[in-house]
């Protein structure tokens, strides 16, 4: 019974994130409070994963979902491979050193364009800066969450595309609630690297 009690936090946690990173849902503003209930979850084929990843990621479950889902939408199964742990880790890298790490993005940034203002420009036929270095993994996507939290660019961005841009938008919106931010500290950097 403590490994269903532990698959079905863990399940509750997945639900809440997984909606705050698909829909209108804020997990911030509701406290991760879903509606679900322990029979419907004992029913689910997939309950093993969920106990699995309770006890496997224990205290940390709930950033674990955060470096998957600010990617895309996954199901709990595709959770359990080798590309899921190293999202993980790789946001845990970036949280560890998050000054250096946002200030190497930032300089990685700036050699791409040459002046904050280019990092926004929207092109007819592409996505600005920023967003072609999200798409190709180049910055993390912790590095435009606390751009987006100082700067407040994203919904000044007018691009007209319309497949892959609004998943992109939405998932770096609801990523910026989770980021350690520290106004001094980006703001530091961002006039360091910029000026």
């Amino acid at each position: 019974m403590v490994d269903s009690r532990t698959g079905y936090n863990a399940y509750e946690l997945y639900l809440g994130l997984k909606l705050h990173f698909n829909s209108d849902y804020d997990y911030i503003k509701y406290n991760g409070k879903v509606n679900t209930n322990f029979d419907s979850f004992l029913k689910r084929n997939d309950r093993f994963h969920f106990a699995r990843l309770g006890r496997l990621y224990d205290k940390e479950l709930k950033e674990f979902f955060i470096s998957n889902f600010m990617y895309e939408d996954s199901w709990i199964g595709d959770l359990m491979d080798a590309t899921a742990d190293t999202n993980f880790k790789n946001y845990k890298k970036y949280i560890q050193s998050l000054s250096y790490s946002f200030e190497q993005d930032q300089e990685f940034l700036k050699t791409q364009c040459g002046s904050i203002d280019d990092l926004f420009h929207v092109d007819p036929t592409s996505h600005p800066t920023i967003v072609k270095c999200i798409l190709s993994r180049s910055i993390h996507p912790l590095t435009y969450a606390l751009t987006e939290r100082k700067l407040s660019f994203t919904d000044n961005l007018s691009i007209d595309e319309e497949y892959v841009w609004p998943e992109v938008k939405l998932r770096m919106k609801k990523l910026v609630p989770f980021v350690p931010y520290d106004v001094l500290k980006i703001t530091d950097i961002m006039r360091k690297v910029w000026t």
